[in-house]
């Protein structure tokens, strides 16, 4: 019973309750009772990550896999190689998380009579979140036929499973690969198939306020802003009888998708100030969390509102330390998937970015025009292929789409919070851009050219 019970403490977040739960526990199992025993140390490395820190957990992790395959449990010792190599996806390690991830299938292959690729006999069913993970990274590193592969069979196992909070991530991560392919009907119906576990009753309150983020971002990536503002309010992303009872770490964990999703909207929208009233705190306590593969993700963000604000300078700067740590371990996706204000911005990055990081620069940019787009996307993502010969910045873009629905100097300063001045130095550049001389021409000629 104190297994059950630590178990939903750790999933409420409710760490410390947990720890002494789990203590409990351990003094009543017998040394013998390595199943339980398993379970108990998985449970421990959970709490020990969000308390004393990676290289505990990760001891207790493999104490577990050590437990596991002495009692016959390859499911406890899948949970905690799955658990070890999302530790490494946090820290922003992203190879050492792919051979973690291996790990688990060298472990499976290792099984007796279960040949990996033996299509006659069917995987153990928690091989599923390795090939979660394996299809996470491989979507960041923008290998994107190999992912889907791997969240094919991830869905496919987790079916059978019927754990439904594993089902759940296995859909989302899918629907992430599926937009990542253009296939944006897919990608939002994968995104329903984890609420509607939610709508039954099989997830927990905490994950299926998680699941509305996911849409929220789908919402982002397509332009639907109005859409994802319903979605993602400035409330706490806690339901609220667990927002009181999560530890500190715990909350960071879960809210840090949840922050950098409002700030997206922020600079989708234009309000850049708003995003660097929010980006800034969660970068410090992310990097006092060690947490460089979410820092990544933020710097990222957080050049983007400098850059809206027009300071360039600052946004590159900010940008470099993003691919500083983002280059050694390949990531592509983080930044594609923030489409033309940050190939914009990766472009004008390249004559002042170090010289071992301009073919990194280069690859990014390529990224951007290889993968396939719905038509929504391939209007607002394809900035270099622009019909104008100095394209529009991103502010400048929001600008217009403010003069196109008739919106006043005065009302476009109040509501991007700029002076007025400023908003009238950016109409003029869009004229001078447009080569036009009035709002009614800017308006026929950006219609004409597909700029909105």
């Amino acid at each position: 019973m104190a297994v059950i019970r630590a178990y939903q403490a750790t999933i409420a977040g409710r760490l410390d309750a947990a720890r002494a739960l789990t203590d409990q526990a351990s003094q009543w199992l017998a040394p013998e009772d390595t199943f339980f025993q398993g379970i108990v140390s998985w449970l421990n490395g959970m709490s020990q990550y969000f308390s004393h820190g990676t290289a505990s957990a990760s001891r207790a992790f493999s104490e577990t896999v050590r437990l596991s395959q002495k009692s016959g449990s390859l499911l406890m010792a899948l949970l905690s190689i799955f658990a070890d190599g999302y530790i490494h996806v946090m820290q922003g390690h992203l190879c050492m998380s792919y051979e973690r991830f291996q790990d688990g299938l060298r472990l499976v292959t290792a099984e007796p009579q279960r040949p990996l690729l033996d299509q006659n006999g069917p995987l153990p069913i928690g091989t599923s979140l390795i090939y979660q993970g394996l299809g996470e990274i491989a979507r960041e590193r923008n290998d994107l036929a190999q992912a889907e592969q791997y969240l094919s069979k991830c869905v496919a196992l987790a079916e059978r499973w019927g754990n439904a909070e594993p089902l759940a991530d296995g859909y989302v991560v899918y629907a992430r690969i599926k937009h990542a392919l253009g296939d944006v009907p897919n990608a939002f119906q994968l995104v329903a198939q984890a609420e509607k576990l939610g709508h039954e009753g099989q997830l927990t309150p905490l994950t299926v306020s998680q699941m509305q983020i996911h849409r929220a971002r789908l919402c982002i990536a397509e332009g639907r802003l109005d859409e994802a503002a319903q979605l993602v309010t400035t409330k706490s992303f806690f339901p609220d009888d667990q927002a009181q009872a999560a530890d500190e770490p715990f909350s960071l964990y879960v809210g840090a998708l949840h922050e950098r999703t409002l700030a997206w909207l922020y600079i989708a929208q234009g309000r850049h100030k708003q995003a660097l009233g929010l980006l800034p705190p969660l970068l410090k306590r992310l990097h006092a969390a060690g947490w460089n593969g979410v820092v990544i993700k933020v710097l990222a963000l957080l050049a983007l509102a400098w850059e809206g604000e027009g300071q360039t300078a600052r946004a590159v700067k900010i940008l470099h330390r993003a691919l500083s740590l983002a280059e050694p371990e390949g990531y592509v996706r983080t930044f594609v998937d923030l489409g033309t204000p940050m190939a914009d911005l990766l472009t004008k990055s390249r004559l002042s970015i170090d010289d071992k990081l301009r073919p990194y620069v280069g690859r990014l940019l390529s990224a951007f025009h290889d993968w396939p787009r719905s038509r929504s996307q391939a209007r607002r993502l394809t900035a270099p292929e622009s019909p104008l010969v100095e394209p529009l910045t991103a502010r400048e873009r929001e600008v217009l789409r403010l003069v196109v629905s008739g919106r006043s100097n005065r009302e476009i300063a109040e509501e991007l919070v700029i002076t007025l001045g400023t908003a009238k130095r950016h109409v003029s550049n869009i004229y001078a851009k447009l080569d036009v001389h009035s709002r009614v021409h800017a308006v026929a000629k950006a219609r004409e050219l597909g700029l909105v």
